[in-house]
């Protein structure tokens, strides 16, 4: 996509009253340069702006586009950093991959495990995500992922426990793990997937196979999390599953 143009629509609201809503066309160039008086519009927030907000549809190059152009200019007044709605594990993997082989190394995972990366998989999305891979002077990386763990992502996740399993049971326990995941990913059975079945009873006897190694029980712990906030959402519990998940970006 060479050229994509977007419409910022402001309501203004006094005394009780809404006016007319106004259209601020914003248009970015081949080159990714913002133009347009949405561009301005823009521009004039960044001095004294917190954060930007962007919502949009999932999986349209629009959204990514668009974000670049406006993290290039916002830079400058200190916007370093870039939150996305991906699992933490998920996008730690992801910022390594960037960092050593771009973004044909996540080319490379989207084919290793189809179904395992949301979002940052896209070309588009991924460029974005390749402009915040550095980290501030705490050793703080500027690309954070605060979201629960994709239901497809648990292959990548536990290979890295077969990797790092402290004993052979632990490692038998991860194999076993990865090889249900890999044949209901074949099928896409997502009933079957580890997320969608595996209760925090069945987390915490995993846990307790790699206690003492504090990353596998921070990617155990993550799973935990990330199935319970599934498992409300497929049975029907929406609303405790906002709630839930809430808590988790927060």
């Amino acid at each position: 996509m060479r050229r994509t143009t977007l419409a910022l629509v402001f309501l203004t609201i006094a005394q009780g009253t809404v006016a007319a809503p106004l259209t601020y066309p914003l248009s970015v160039s081949s080159d990714g340069k913002l133009s347009g008086t949405g561009a301005d519009l823009i521009r004039k927030e960044f001095p004294t702006a917190q954060f930007i907000l962007y919502g949009e549809d999932h999986g349209f190059a629009d959204s990514p586009i668009v974000l670049r152009a406006i993290a290039h200019e916002a830079r400058p007044f200190g916007f370093k950093y870039h939150v996305v709605e991906v699992g933490p594990l998920s996008t730690h993997m992801i910022r390594e991959t960037l960092k050593q082989k771009g973004t044909d190394g996540v080319h490379a995972l989207v084919h290793e495990v189809p179904l395992g990366i949301p979002f940052l998989s896209l070309r588009d999305d991924a460029a974005l995500a390749s402009d915040f891979l550095g980290a501030d002077a705490k050793g703080t990386a500027y690309l954070w992922g605060i979201d629960q763990e994709f239901i497809g992502s648990p292959p990548f996740h536990l290979k890295r426990l077969v990797a790092i399993a402290p004993n052979a049971s632990a490692r038998t326990a991860a194999e076993k793990l990865l090889k249900e995941e890999q044949e209901a990913a074949a099928t896409a059975a997502q009933q079957n997937f580890l997320l969608s079945r595996y209760k925090d009873a069945d987390f915490d006897a995993l846990a307790a196979e790699f206690k003492g190694s504090a990353e596998a029980l921070n990617i155990i712990a993550e799973l935990k999390e990330s199935a319970a906030v599934y498992q409300l959402w497929m049975g029907g519990h929406n609303y405790e599953n906002n709630e839930r998940r809430a808590r988790l970006l927060a």
